[in-house]
Formats: structure tokens, C-alpha cells, sequence
């Protein structure tokens, strides 16, 4: 029996007419088969704001895909080999952990699942996509020669590149392996420029940095990051206080404000005048 879908945004709601929650690639494989002639889709977190989810047919959520396996390379490199539906944050977790490691790069919002965010390509921390870290994705999709579905393996070539960024259209990413990086802190602060030429001469300084421009206003907001080369045995009051603004304003409001204007007062003009 199937209900309805409403994603993180509110402005996606829809009613598949079947929903599973496979634990087993085999059960993934059989779903395939099922519905081999009509349409499938997949579920992360359904942070996503776009319709790309959305199924009147097949909707396969890979929430029980979340196992993480820690492993050291010859080189003392940590690898994770991490389900599909795993979170962001779970995986963040085990990695400090078990490795004292983190991910290349991390996006602003860890409740997305690991196949959500590189299907999406989703950035952050000033460094490549999430997505360019993957060094191997297995995927369930069907094979051109038989019709079958099976499990696919890309590590290398123009199918890892483009299973890397695909919206879903490369089959059902099951799990996915990438190289992580010791923890490290960044320091930050954000400045106001009045031309793109004065952003980038702050990259070789601020390697990390990330920048917008602001419609209208026609200014640019530089937030420079640059990696610490350890953490900080004590982290400063202003520190803190900026990562509790951080968290009211832009983690909290934004996406509040965003969610009044779309999905509760249903006004596309608020959210551009927002």
C-alpha cells in the first residue's frame, strides 16, 4: 500500500502506486524486473526542490542502503565504501570515528543521502562537486543485451564521469567508494566586493572560497575559507558566535523563509521579491 510523497520543500507531491523500501540488492534487481516497462524512481532524503522524484508508477526508497565500511590503503589513504541511502551526517560520523577523517568536500546540508547529493552534484567547501570524489559507483540498472537489470560497476572512463552526475538516470546507485581526507578546520570570514576581478584575487589566498553575486544590489559576497593545518585546541567566542548565526539564519531562516514563500503561502512572487 503506497501514500503520498511530499518532498523536504513542499512544492513536490505526488502518489506512486507502488513504493518499496528494498534491504537486499537482489530485491532492488527484482523491483527492476517487475517494472521493467514502466517507470522507476528513487527517494534519498527528498531534499531535492525538483520534480525529478516524481513517479505514478515505481518509487524505490533506499533508506536500509546505508552501511559504511572504513577501510586503510598500502599508503595509509582511508577509503569508504558507503550505501546509497546513507546519510551524509551518519557517514561524517562513522568516518571521525573509526578514521579521524572527513569527507573532500561537504555540502551545506548533511541530511541528504550520499547517491542524492552526487546525482545532483551537489558543492561545497569551496573544492569540486561531491560527486568528482567518487572513485567507484555500483549501480542496478538493465542490461542492453538481455534486458535483465543487474549490478553495474564503474571505476574508470566516460560511465564513471557520467554515473558521477546523473539524476538518476544511470540506474539505482547502490553504493559508492571514495578516498577521504584527515579532519581538518577552516577558518572563514566574508567580504563585500564590488567587482568579480576583486573576488578572484583572493583565490590563491582563500582556496576554499566561495562567492555570490546579489541580484539587483549588483555586489558580490565573498566568504574566504582556507584550510587550518590542524584544529584548534580551543576555538575563539567569535567563532562560536558566528556558527550559531550561521546555523539560526542560514541553515534555520533561509530555508524557512524559502519554504513560507513556495510551499506554504504557494506565492512565486514572495520568492522573488525574498
Amino acid at each position: 500500500m503506497s501514500h503520498p510523497i511530499t518532498n523536504f520543500g513542499g512544492n513536490v507531491r505526488f502518489t506512486p502506486r507502488h513504493l518499496y523500501a528494498p534491504a537486499t540488492e537482489a530485491e532492488v534487481l527484482e523491483i527492476l524486473d517487475r517494472h521493467a516497462r514502466g517507470k522507476v524512481r528513487v527517494i534519498g532524503a527528498l531534499h531535492s526542490w525538483t520534480p525529478a522524484i516524481v513517479s505514478e508508477n515505481a518509487l524505490v526508497d533506499l533508506r536500509h542502503f546505508d552501511s559504511v565500511l572504513v577501510q586503510r590503503g598500502t599508503d595509509d589513504a582511508v577509503w569508504a565504501t558507503v550505501g546509497g541511502g546513507c546519510r551524509i551526517k551518519h557517514l561524517l560520523r562513522k568516518l571521525h570515528d573509526l578514521a579521524d577523517a572527513t569527507l573532500p568536500s561537504l555540502g551545506l546540508i548533511t541530511e541528504q543521502t550520499i547517491a542524492g547529493a552526487i546525482s545532483t552534484a551537489t558543492h561545497g567547501s569551496g573544492r569540486h562537486s561531491l560527486s568528482h570524489y567518487m572513485a567507484e559507483i555500483r549501480a542496478a540498472a538493465f542490461d542492453p543485451q538481455t534486458g535483465q537489470a543487474r549490478v553495474f560497476v564503474w571505476n574508470d572512463g566516460p560511465a564513471l564521469w557520467a554515473a558521477r552526475c546523473a539524476l538518476g538516470c544511470m540506474g539505482i546507485i547502490l553504493s559508492v567508494k571514495l578516498r577521504c581526507i584527515p579532519q581538518y578546520a577552516v577558518a572563514e570570514n566574508v567580504r563585500r566586493y564590488a567587482s568579480l576581478d576583486e573576488v578572484l584575487a583572493q583565490e590563491a589566498e582563500h582556496p576554499l572560497q566561495q562567492f555570490y553575486l546579489v541580484p539587483h544590489a549588483w555586489v558580490f559576497y565573498a566568504q574566504q575559507r582556507k584550510a587550518l593545518p590542524a584544529e584548534p585546541s580551543k576555538r575563539s567566542w567569535h567563532a562560536t558566535l558566528y556558527r550559531i548565526y550561521w546555523f539560526l539564519f542560514i541553515d534555520l531562516g533561509l530555508h524557512w523563509c524559502i519554504k513560507l514563500c513556495e510551499a506554504w503561502l504557494r506565492r512565486r512572487r514572495l520568492v522573488h521579491l525574498f
